[in-house]
Order: structure tokens, then sequence, then C-alpha cells
């Protein structure tokens, strides 16, 4: 009776943490598609503080995330920041937009691999 009390103890926590990761990595997300969002429609030194600001808060979330999200899915985010942040800089109108695109897509993924339903799940 004991092992019963101490696995369901156990799966408990373990449901719990999965939860929380879900709700941690929405939360995130949501918070990723907004400062992009709030991005100008072309570079700008407005967008140079958003990109400044949103890679900050990107490197403090990776540490949790990268419990949950792979280290390729990470550093390709990171990467597409960075070539954003260079076109803004470059003025490149043409780039910054598929960066922005190319951003907002990848943080969809992300957002879509780690939803909970049951394709994820098994």
């Amino acid at each position: 009776m004991r092992g019963f009390i101490i696995t369901t103890i156990l799966f408990s926590i373990l449901l719990v943490a999965i939860f929380l990761n879900v709700f941690f990595v929405k939360i995130t997300i949501r918070s990723m598609k907004e400062s992009i969002n709030s991005l100008t429609d072309h570079p700008s030194e407005e967008n140079e503080l958003i990109l400044n600001h949103f890679l900050k808060d990107w490197n403090k979330n990776t540490t949790w995330l990268s419990l949950s999200v792979s280290y390729d899915d990470i550093q390709e985010l990171t990467d597409m920041i960075d070539a954003l942040k260079a076109a803004n800089t470059a003025r490149n109108l043409n780039q910054f937009q598929i960066y922005v695109e190319l951003l907002l897509n990848s943080i969809d993924e992300i957002g879509r691999l780690e939803e909970l339903s049951i394709k994820n799940i098994l």
C-alpha cells in the first residue's frame, strides 16, 4: 500500500511540473509575440530598443526554457534574433521583414511543440 501512495505522490508531482512548464512556455511565447508584433514595419531606432529589451528577456528565459525546449530550437531562435537586429541596424527592409516573419514562425513552432496535448505526450 505504501508503494502505491508513494507512486501516486510522485505521479502527482510529475503532472504539476508538466502543467507548470506548459504555463511558463505559454506566458513566455505570448510575451515574445507581443514584443515582435510591437515592432514597426520598417527598420528604425525604436525597433533597436525593442529588440535589445527582447534579447535581454530572451536570454533570461532561455535557462528555464532549455529544460523542455531543445538546444537546437533555442539556438535557432537566438540566431534569428541576432539576424533581425543586424537587418534593423543595416536598415535593410527586405531582410528585416523576412526575419520578423521567420521569428514569429519559430516562436509559434516552439509554442506548438510545448503545448499540452495527447499527441505531444505520446
